[in-house]
């Protein structure tokens, strides 16, 4: 049986942008925020024309913008994570399907502050706070270590 020739890829870029804020061991709360990017966070777009950035061989996607930025104040720690990637294939869909964020609950929070798809210059917002689902990734159990950590993974659908 033939297979059906796929449709070519139109340029999709994931952008999404993240904060970690850790500190003090805080009260119980819920396992992360939405909100908008703190008052101190600087504003970075991508340069130029995300197509034209060169694609790797053997890469599905292209990290177009990789922005990070730091704020400490006492005893607190505020990380800010944004960043675009371009889909450079059908594999680059998997990939990009599902984003994971890592954090440690008992001394950090995340806020998860957009989650965007960029298709033939129009922006989708795709970020659905009810549809994250938390996991515990303990990825050393085997080795008997348990370090806490846990994932907020977000679906990115229709891209």
């Amino acid at each position: 049986m033939q297979s059906l020739p796929r449709p070519p890829i139109t340029r999709v870029v994931i952008a999404c942008a993240v904060v970690l804020i850790a500190g003090q061991v805080a009260r119980a709360r819920a396992p992360f925020k939405v909100g908008p990017a703190p008052g101190w966070v600087r504003r970075v777009v991508p340069s130029g024309d995300s197509n034209k950035a060169s694609a790797q061989a053997g890469t599905s996607s292209t990290r177009i913008l990789d922005d990070q930025q730091i704020k400490v104040s006492g005893a607190s720690v505020e990380r800010y994570y944004h960043y675009f990637q371009r889909v450079d294939n059908t594999a680059g869909l998997d990939d990009l399907s599902q984003l994971r964020f890592y954090f440690e609950p008992s001394y950090q929070q995340l806020t998860i502050h957009f989650v965007h798809v960029l298709r033939s210059g129009s922006v989708i917002d795709t970020f659905e706070p009810s549809e994250v689902k938390m996991i515990q990734e303990e990825n050393e159990l085997d080795q008997q270590l348990y370090n806490g950590t846990n994932a907020a993974v977000i679906f990115v659908n229709d891209i």
